[in-house]
């Protein structure tokens, strides 16, 4: 285990605070994205930060992102923290991961820019240990985490609103929690009953 430390720097601009530790990662079983350089005429430059400073990113086994920060300039030392999964996204967009930002978050879409309308609210959901389950579910039919989110919900919804509609036709409250009694389409899909039924 190549262990690495990840701290949380202490803020400048906040009277008290101090760097410490915020956790680790095994950096062998990372996945590393590193950083997009472009040939500025002299070197080869970051898109993320000022010439010779430099970026990579980190998917840990733990399904956390972590970013590594380092410069050439003499004195300075490299230094690992956490940031959230927006700031991932925005990252791998500049870095044009466009593969790797599919896989966590969906599709970019055609285009964005100012004034484009909303096409949804954002919804932050932690799936806990429904996680790796959701994450099974996305590679078994080729399809985004985000995107699998969404059909999921759908699914479920669409079960629930055949419930309540069955419930109202025989005046009983139905056990949502029996697949079998009310199975319908994406009961099939997933193959939680056999076709037929």
């Amino acid at each position: 285990m190549q262990r690495i430390n990840v701290f949380k720097y202490a803020d400048p601009d906040v009277d008290g605070s101090e760097t410490h530790l915020n956790g680790w990662f095994d950096l062998d079983k990372a996945v590393e994205i590193a950083e997009l350089t472009r040939w500025d005429g002299n070197n080869r430059v970051s898109v993320h930060v000022p010439k010779f400073h430099h970026n990579a990113l980190y998917r840990t086994a733990g399904r956390r992102w972590v970013l590594q920060s380092w410069s050439q300039w003499q004195g300075t030392m490299e230094h690992y923290e956490y940031i959230d999964d927006e700031r991932a996204r925005e990252w791998l967009t500049v870095n044009e991961s466009d593969d790797i930002v599919e896989r966590y978050f969906g599709g970019l879409g055609e285009e964005r820019g100012p004034g484009r309308p909303a096409v949804g609210r954002p919804v932050q959901v932690r799936l806990g240990d429904l996680e790796s389950a959701v994450d099974e579910y996305a590679e078994a039919i080729n399809n985004s985490r985000s995107e699998s989110v969404r059909q999921l919900v759908r699914f479920g919804l669409e079960r629930y609103a055949e419930t309540r509609g069955a419930e109202k036709r025989s005046g009983e409250p139905l056990d949502t929690t029996t697949p079998q009694q009310l199975p319908c389409a994406w009961e099939h899909e997933l193959g939680l009953v056999p076709n037929g039924n």
